[in-house]
């Protein structure tokens, strides 16, 4: 749906800049790609293709950050169990 080379560097700028956009900033940043050179040889985006790239972003930056905490835990209670030190030797 959105071109992985031109557009999806953009979402991800734009999702570090602001990872909760209001509908007037969704709407921008739907004008904006469809004003690409890529997206003319392609059906417009719509704001709601938008609106959900954020939201299955928000849930995979969620997803990201509890596997590490889960690793974290692990790997404290490996450190626990096993009464080594050094988390490197995990």
């Amino acid at each position: 749906m959105f071109d992985p080379l031109s557009e999806l560097p953009i979402l991800e700028r734009w999702f570090e800049e602001n990872p909760h956009p209001g509908w007037m900033q969704i709407e921008q940043y739907t004008d904006a790609l469809n004003a690409l050179p890529y997206r003319q040889n392609y059906p417009p985006i719509s704001t709601h293709n938008v609106k959900i790239w954020f939201k299955n972003r928000r849930a995979k930056c969620k997803r990201l950050l509890t596997n590490d905490t889960s690793k974290m835990g692990l790997n404290q209670f490996l450190q626990g169990q096993l009464g080594i030190k050094d988390d490197s030797l995990l």
